[in-house]
């Protein structure tokens, strides 16, 4: 057993992270990413940027499209609409 957690970084979905950058507009998100203590592998942040490419959230410069936007919202969303019972597990990680 693991003495500590996986660092957020490593378990939150990448194509979700790269949305995030883009959207505090924190610059190129391969560049950032490789700037973490315990950045993900390279190779994984390339595929995730090339999926969100070709589903239409990030244009060709790696910008948000008004369809990575909407899937921003939709992910701000379903976190508001949590009930209460899951922000313990999602604050406090025993």
């Amino acid at each position: 057993m693991l003495q500590y957690q996986l660092p957020e970084i490593l378990r939150t979905p990448l194509q979700e992270l790269c949305l995030h950058i883009k959207s505090l507009q924190l610059g190129a998100v391969g560049s950032f990413l490789s700037k973490a203590l315990q950045p993900p592998d390279p190779l994984a942040v390339e595929n995730a940027i090339e999926l969100l490419k070709t589903i239409g959230a990030l244009d060709d410069k790696e910008e948000l499209t008004p369809l990575g936007m909407c899937n921003l919202t939709i992910l701000c969303l379903h976190l508001i609409c949590m009930p209460l019972g899951y922000l313990p597990s999602l604050i406090y990680h025993a």
